[in-house]
């Protein structure tokens, strides 16, 4: 970002030490430590543009998370939200891929994302709030302008399976889908000691893993890897819309004319809207129609090992812990 826009000035805020280069670091880049969850003060009204990608595993409460974020921005600043849906979209990325043991031909993968999904709040990851505010949008956040609003999903296949008109944008695509695939096969072996500190049996773990590696391994299950997003500008003040947008300078073919970026509508996203990877919601009754879909297709799913847990500690009359 910082080499693309050198006028800019770009700060990463991470909670761990970033690796950094610094020879290679633009000197209009720079990197602070800080902690989301503390809150964001020191940057109030600070930035045209915040960013915040598949954080949510550090995030104890999302939607403070976005409030925070929001309050960074100038007026008429943008705040773009990007993470990661802890389970998998069917083929038509509509609907859910169904799980394994309670549907038949489900997949394992998603019934042990299952398990991680519902063990991460008592780790101090915000899975559900984050689905839930992603979900929303932002256009009932009183900080932005709803005029300004989009929300939108992004699809990565799962393996190199699809196949579009365009033989170019297919061999992209397996490319990209042997990619989430390795990615996908790496984390699953990374979070086997995390079930176990869920209090998932050994034996449970060793039925999994066989599941999950031959399934990755294959592409008999065509999944999609979705990655919600949201975006809005700041109102320029509190119940006012937000300040117009700047307009691009005049081109050396037309010096003429000018033109407002609208980033919705851009060669990129109309290509990939093309191939059916993006899906767009202008409305929050759009963005709302596509969530209650796509959740209510999961299908019969089991208890979760943390819940059976919780279940047994009250029945014997042990505190569960926070």
């Amino acid at each position: 970002m910082a080499r693309e826009y050198p006028h800019a000035n770009v700060i990463g805020v991470d909670l761990a030490p970033t690796p950094i280069d610094i020879d290679n670091t633009p000197s209009n880049c720079r990197f602070e430590l800080d902690d989301v969850n503390m809150g964001l003060a020191h940057f109030y009204d600070s930035f045209d543009v915040v960013h915040a990608r598949f954080i949510s595993s550090g995030v104890k409460d999302y939607r403070k998370m976005m409030e925070e974020a929001e309050r960074c921005l100038k007026p008429g600043g943008v705040a773009i939200f990007v993470d990661y849906d802890a389970l998998f979209c069917a083929e038509d990325q509509l609907h859910r891929q169904p799980m394994a043991e309670t549907n038949e031909n489900g997949s394992w993968l998603v019934r042990c994302s299952h398990e991680m999904r519902h063990g991460a709040p008592a780790r101090g990851c915000d899975l559900p709030g984050m689905e839930k505010a992603l979900d929303e949008g932002l256009w009932d956040h009183e900080i932005c302008d709803p005029e300004t609003a989009v929300a939108a999903s992004f699809f990565l296949p799962i393996g190199p399976w699809p196949t579009v008109p365009d033989r170019r944008k297919t061999e992209e695509m397996r490319f990209a889908g042997a990619l989430i695939r390795q990615d996908y096969t790496s984390a699953f072996r990374a979070v086997i000691p995390i079930y176990l500190k869920m209090g998932i049996p050994q034996d449970v773990i060793d039925r999994w893993i066989p599941n999950v590696e031959n399934e990755l391994s294959t592409t008999t299950l065509h999944m999609w890897s979705r990655s919600p997003m949201a975006w809005a500008r700041r109102r320029a003040a509190p119940g006012k819309p937000a300040p117009p947008l700047p307009t691009l300078p005049a081109s050396n073919n037309d010096e003429k004319s000018t033109v407002t970026p609208n980033p919705a509508t851009s060669d990129v996203h109309r290509d990939l809207k093309d191939y059916n990877f993006l899906h767009i919601y202008r409305t929050k009754e759009e963005c709302a129609a596509a969530a209650t879909l796509r959740n209510a297709s999961l299908g019969p799913v089991p208890v979760p090992w943390v819940v059976k847990a919780q279940q047994k500690a009250e029945a014997q009359g042990v505190p569960s812990s926070s």
